[in-house]
């Protein structure tokens, strides 16, 4: 969309909303977050941490080791990891989310911490309430196809943003979602 401006014309308000960032990441990889590059020997959860930690310790965001995946396993839910309140919103000042444990969020997480737009499909484990799913690549340790992970879409505001059904074989090369604590 292009907007004119210029005299007698009214600027648009400024959209920006001040919060905690959250993005996906510009890294991708498999079911497997120990084989990521940035996983730093981690396995798990923790390397996903990883992952979305140097992503913004990269991007050069206060606060690098506050970030974490928006990731579940069979005994740890998404939604009890990211403990702080809200707002969330993307690299552009977008609000996303109020607060995190909803069905659907009010703007796609449709950037990544370098700022670049795209619709890309994340690894989550996650339904969209942020309550765990069982599809989580043997929780997030195995990248072969005989196991599946639950996936979100990052263009998507509906259930979808978390959930996607079907979900994918772990030796699909996927992104994270990583949110500031």
């Amino acid at each position: 969309m292009c907007f004119q401006t210029g005299v007698g014309v009214v600027p648009l308000p400024d959209f920006r909303t001040e919060g905690k960032r959250v993005f996906f990441t510009s890294a991708m990889g498999t079911g497997d977050l120990s084989s990521w590059a940035a996983a730093q020997s981690r396995e798990g959860i923790d390397a996903g941490d990883a992952v979305c930690q140097a992503a913004a310790r990269d991007a050069g965001f206060d606060n690098a080791d506050r970030y974490k995946a928006w990731l579940s396993t069979a005994v740890i839910e998404a939604r009890d990891r990211v403990t702080s309140d809200g707002p969330w919103v993307r690299i552009d000042g977008s609000k996303v989310a109020e607060k995190l444990g909803t069905t659907d969020i009010v703007n796609s997480i449709s950037q990544n911490e370098n700022g670049d737009y795209g619709e890309v499909r994340v690894w989550t484990g996650t339904n969209s309430d942020g309550s765990r799913n069982a599809e989580s690549c043997d929780n997030w340790n195995n990248g072969t196809n005989v196991f599946r992970g639950l996936h979100g879409i990052s263009t998507t505001v509906n259930v979808s943003w978390s959930q996607t059904s079907p979900s994918g074989t772990c030796d699909t090369v996927r992104h994270l979602y990583c949110f500031e604590d």
